[in-house]
């Protein structure tokens, strides 16, 4: 199941990525077709097209958010271990779906775009700041299971009754090896 999953995200992965790069020819012009002077002769493919799969790749980086978030989950069901480690991995997993919801937000948003609005930046500010909510709870996430070291660390540290008031992680308060 893991390897499918991976060899499925490389593949549109690049498959995108070879469209994104023929679409125009030549390929400067994806980018040079909106000077309004001394432009050269290029090819591009329609707007319709280039906004269907761009569509179409917001769709597969959700499915593929989805089963990353669904895999762990489903390992974590088998894993030998103390319900709560259990409910707090979860929990972290649960928050995953942040993800999935953010980019279904963006999906949504650069569908829009296809439209006829009058003001596509708008439109687009509302792609970015998804796609940015998206990456941003996507690095959380995967930074979260690093962080229980650090609240034990701290919740060793200020408890009621402690004798030391170092900060966690200070030389002090580490434990002698």
């Amino acid at each position: 199941m893991l390897l499918s999953a991976i060899t499925f995200t490389v593949s549109y992965s690049i498959v995108l990525f070879v469209f994104m790069c023929t679409s125009c020819t030549p390929l400067e012009s994806a980018w040079t077709m909106y000077r309004q002077k001394n432009v050269p002769k290029y090819y591009c493919l329609s707007t319709r097209i280039q906004g269907g799969v761009l569509v179409t790749g917001c769709a597969l980086s959700v499915i593929s958010d989805a089963y990353s978030v669904i895999l762990p989950t489903l390992l974590l069901l088998r894993l030998n271990m103390t319900m709560r480690r259990r409910i707090v991995l979860g929990f972290i997993f649960g928050v995953g779906i942040l993800v999935v919801i953010a980019g279904i937000i963006r999906t949504v948003y650069v569908r829009r775009l296809e439209g006829d609005s009058i003001d596509k930046t708008w439109l687009l500010s509302s792609v970015f700041i998804a796609g940015i909510a998206e990456c941003n709870i996507g690095i959380v996430c995967a930074c979260a299971p690093s962080l229980t070291s650090y609240f034990h660390s701290f919740r060793n540290t200020t408890s009621a009754g402690s004798k030391t008031n170092n900060p966690p992680f200070s030389k002090e308060s580490r434990v002698p090896q």
